[in-house]
């Protein structure tokens, strides 16, 4: 049973590190090409975050009729 049980923990760990692998390639990310491009969206996605688009009034429903 130790035997048994070392063996699928081993495949767990064999079969966890190939699917690690695998997507850290797939990644996009991982190119160069996106991943130099990244630093400045970052701070322009939190920039656009802040916007008030639409002023929201409180005890007010929208999208369904009163």
């Amino acid at each position: 049973m130790r035997f048994f049980k070392q063996w699928k923990t081993t495949m767990r760990l064999n079969a966890y590190e190939r699917k690690r692998q695998k997507l850290a390639e797939n990644y996009i990310f991982s190119k160069p090409v996106f991943a130099e491009k990244f630093g400045a969206l970052i701070p322009a996605m939190n920039a656009i975050r802040d916007l008030s688009l639409i002023e929201i009034q409180p005890n007010v429903t929208y999208g369904k009729k009163q």
